[in-house]
């Protein structure tokens, strides 16, 4: 590939990037159903047609910014895999190790309140069947329940019931964080909150 290709590329890279973040905005603001594509294209500088070469569809953009907003979670979500496959370990040492991957992927969000707002009020809307984030939201938070549920064996009693309390802690405390704009420490109170209920 030449240079001016690459140069090109790079350019095409960070344009698509500056438009996901301003969507992030838009819809954490708006929510999927109150922002149209000529808002965000106004927005980025670009005509509408210049911004679907970018996105696709309005449809296509959601799931990218829902993708990208988990890929940011990835590296935290492997600490949950390592802590149920190490069984020989001490329930308490595991317990501890699941608390602090737990404990990073809330740091990570409170860090991006921007994209934590997009997903709160993405997975508010998703609830209605018709809407396009659905199928992925009920995918995704039954995988989150499943890989979680797994790493809490030989922790908890009741390890799948645990794994649904804690999915819903989480994301109950961030609504609230961004409800009351931030005004407490999501993580330190996640912390808490998150080793009472993975306390036997």
């Amino acid at each position: 590939m030449g240079r001016a290709a690459v140069l090109n590329s790079e350019r095409s890279r960070a344009r698509h990037r500056e438009i996901l973040n301003e969507a992030m905005r838009i819809v954490g603001e708006k929510g999927y159903y109150g922002f149209g594509l000529q808002e965000l294209a106004d927005r980025c500088g670009v005509t509408k047609a210049g911004l679907l070469h970018y996105v696709g569809s309005k449809e296509q953009l959601l799931l990218s910014l829902l993708e990208d907003r988990d890929a940011a979670n990835e590296r935290a979500a492997l600490a949950l895999v390592g802590a149920r496959s190490d069984a020989l370990a001490q329930a308490d040492d595991r317990r501890e190790r699941l608390l602090e991957a737990l404990v990073a992927i809330v740091c990570n969000n409170a860090k991006q309140a921007e994209a934590t707002r997009l997903q709160v009020v993405l997975r508010a809307e998703a609830i209605n069947r018709e809407h396009p984030a659905h199928r992925y939201f009920h995918s995704r938070e039954a995988s989150k329940q499943t890989l979680l549920a797994e790493a809490l064996e030989g922790i908890v009693s009741v390890p799948t019931s645990t794994a649904r309390a804690i999915i819903s802690l989480i994301s109950g405390l961030e609504e609230e964080w961004l409800r009351e704009d931030q005004a407490f420490d999501l993580v330190e109170e996640s912390r808490r909150a998150l080793r009472a209920l993975m306390t036997p």
